[in-house]
């Protein structure tokens, strides 16, 4: 088809061979890399939310702990004003 299209014959030689044996292991190499990074990028993302729930949920207990107290000044405050 090649030579149809181009009137050009293209030879496999084990040198051009090789080159492309070699040209793809390169290419897999990045590639595993590249995917690699994006699993620990991944994994630290899920890590950072994990914390930031454990920190809110946290935030949380502590405010409905000082919600009666807040509600108490706040009576205050309003029965000061009046």
């Amino acid at each position: 088809m090649f030579f149809e299209e181009q009137r050009r014959r293209v030879y496999v030689t084990p040198k051009t061979y090789l080159d492309a044996v070699a040209l793809y292991e390169d290419a897999l190499k990045a590639k595993k890399r590249a995917d690699g990074e994006n699993i620990a990028r991944l994994a630290n993302g899920c890590e950072k939310l994990r914390s930031t729930n454990e920190q809110i949920e946290g935030l949380q207990v502590s405010l409905a702990a000082l919600l009666p107290k807040l509600e108490e000044e706040n009576r205050k405050s309003e029965a000061k004003a009046a």
